[in-house]
C-alpha cells in the first residue's frame, strides 16, 4: 500500500514538474525593453503565427520604430525629472511647476498616439485573428502603463 502510495505521489510530481516546464516554454516572452531586434521577432513569429513574408515586413516596422520611440521616451524621462526636480526645489514658482506638467501630459499624449499608430500597422501585417489578439495585448500593457506613468522606460 504504502508503496502505490508512493509511486502516485511521484506520478503527480512528474505531472506537476511536465506541466510547469510546458508552461514556462511554451509561454515565454522576452524581456522586451532589452531585447534583441531578432529576439522579439522570432517570439512574434512564435506568438502570433507569422508567415515570413508577415515577420519581414513587421521586421521593418519595428526597426524603423525603435529609434524614434525611444527617443520619444527618452524625452519622457527628462521632464520626468524636471518635474520631480521642480515639485521638490522650494524655490521653484508654481506656474514652472504647471508648465513641466502640461509638458509632459503633452508629450506622453504624443508617445501614446505613435504607438497606437504602430500597433496598428503591425496589426493590420497579420492575420485579423491575430492581429486582434496582438492588439489587445498591447492595449492591456497601454493600460497598464496609464496606471503607472512613472514606468516609463525603453
Amino acid at each position: 500500500m504504502k508503496k502505490n502510495l508512493l509511486i502516485i505521489l511521484l506520478v503527480v510530481i512528474a505531472a506537476v514538474l511536465g506541466w510547469v516546464c510546458s508552461y514556462t516554454f511554451t509561454h515565454h516572452r522576452p524581456d522586451l525593453k532589452n531585447a534583441t531586434t531578432e529576439q522579439i521577432m522570432t517570439w512574434m513569429q512564435k506568438e502570433y503565427q507569422l508567415t515570413p513574408e508577415q515577420s519581414s515586413a513587421i521586421k521593418k516596422q519595428y526597426v524603423e520604430f525603435r529609434p524614434i520611440i525611444k527617443a520619444k521616451f527618452a524625452q519622457l524621462r527628462v521632464q520626468r525629472d524636471l518635474v520631480k526636480k521642480l515639485q521638490t526645489d522650494k524655490t521653484a514658482k508654481a506656474q514652472d511647476i504647471s508648465k513641466a506638467q502640461a509638458d509632459l501630459k503633452a508629450s506622453r499624449e504624443v508617445v501614446r498616439g505613435m504607438l497606437k499608430e504602430h500597433t496598428q500597422k503591425v496589426a493590420s501585417l497579420m492575420s485579423p485573428e491575430q492581429g486582434a489578439r496582438y492588439l489587445k495585448k498591447i492595449e492591456e500593457k497601454m493600460k497598464e502603463h496609464e496606471q503607472h506613468p512613472e514606468r516609463e522606460s525603453h
